[in-house]
């Protein structure tokens, strides 16, 4: 299996997670202005993940087309990838915490952030000795992210992201 075939693949998949979040929406009885803020940040995530899959397994195709040597679209990739893994989880979980939760209290949440920096990791060793396998495994780690944030807004309750109140019932937001 070539790397075009695993991206070509990849993009089929990101398509039906996308597609898993409008599952939801039409399962769920209440509009998405009601949701719960946990469940419209995972919402977002979910959409997110999936749209950023897409544009990552569509972006080595395009850097073929404009002549980069392979090489360098990996190298690119990787880094592409490294912005997304070292910028969006923290943005999420800032959002969370505006409201009084946070995605690292849970277990789910915990294996997620260990997720994300194995595959972080494996961009930075991509940007050292360039391939294509390890920029497949993170458009694909990507899309496993975005998995686990259906599989949380499909089963997990609010309750497992909260932060403990203190004893005056005030949750922890220092921000």
């Amino acid at each position: 299996m070539t790397a075009d075939s695993v991206l070509s693949s990849l993009v089929e998949v990101a398509v039906g997670l996308a597609g898993f979040a409008g599952i939801i929406t039409a399962i769920r009885q209440r509009n998405v202005a009601t949701w719960s803020p946990t469940d419209r940040v995972l919402l977002q995530a979910l959409f997110g993940a999936s749209a950023a899959a897409i544009a990552l397994a569509i972006a080595p195709g395009i850097l073929q087309e404009a002549n980069f040597p392979p090489s360098r679209i990996w190298r690119t990739g990787s880094a592409m990838l490294l912005v997304w893994f070292a910028v969006i989880p923290v943005i999420r979980e800032r959002q969370m915490r505006m409201h009084g939760l946070s995605a690292l209290s849970s277990t789910t949440g915990l294996f997620t952030f260990l997720w994300v920096v194995a595959v972080a990791l494996l961009q930075i060793f991509n940007l050292v000795r360039p391939a294509p396998w390890p920029y497949l495994v993170g458009v694909a780690g990507l899309l496993a992210t975005g998995f686990i944030f259906f599989f949380q807004l499909m089963f997990k309750a609010e309750t497992e992201y909260s932060i403990p109140k203190d004893e005056e019932g005030r949750r922890g937001v220092d921000d």
